[in-house]
């Protein structure tokens, strides 16, 4: 069966052509190949962060993730297209699993965020305590946001390797003043108008952290 092919634009660049035949059919276990992991700071969920903030959901709309080795940046056999990664008090993302993947060194992971305005790139929701009230506070932009993670892993012929992803919150929702976020409709909120935003998308790309084996 022939895959959807498709391309990804950010910010008037060409990221790559891709096709999503690359899916595993659910339930099925595969040992060998290229993986990647997900994992979060805090683990638990929801949680106190402290500084009277927690955190209870996250949502990404990922609009590709491409593990690139040193033999070609665009393969299909190392790219996954529109699928979402979400934590919350009953779920945590799934591995990305590249059954087909070559053998060779791999030396980037590139995600690109993207909703395509008819969905948020990515949000973030919890709680804060600030002048004395109890507020859920939602983050949420239809922007796209992509960036590269660099790896250094080794995939040998007929074996498997991990890349471990962690997304530090902590580190991201450091960036925030609660106390001046807008009040929209009895919640605070942090979109792509706020002032706030632009620092936060920065500390969210770093967030995201490879984690060592």
């Amino acid at each position: 069966m022939e895959g959807t092919i498709r391309c990804v634009v950010l910010a008037g660049v060409l990221v790559g052509c891709h096709s999503d035949d690359t899916a595993v059919p659910d339930g099925e276990v595969v040992e060998n190949g290229l993986f990647v992991d997900w994992s979060s700071q805090p683990s638990t969920w929801p949680s106190d962060l402290g500084d009277a903030v927690t955190l209870e959901r996250a949502r990404f709309a990922v609009d590709s993730l491409r593990v690139i080795g040193d033999a070609g940046p665009g393969d299909p056999r190392t790219t996954k297209v529109t699928f979402e990664v979400r934590w919350d008090d009953s779920s945590q993302p799934s591995d990305v699993v590249f059954s087909e993947a070559p053998p060779g060194l791999y030396s980037q992971v590139s995600i690109v965020f993207d909703g395509h305005l008819a969905d948020d790139s990515f949000e973030i929701r919890g709680h804060v305590f600030v002048n004395g009230n109890d507020w859920e506070y939602r983050i949420e932009d239809q922007n796209p946001l992509g960036f590269t993670i660099p790896i250094d892993m080794m995939l040998s012929p007929g074996g498997s390797a991990t890349v471990r992803v962690r997304v530090d919150f902590i580190h991201a929702l450091d960036a925030i003043d609660f106390s001046t976020l807008r009040i929209d409709d009895g919640h605070l909120e942090l979109e792509a108008i706020d002032t706030q935003m632009p620092s936060f998308r920065q500390k969210l790309v770093e967030s995201f952290v490879l984690v060592d084996n």
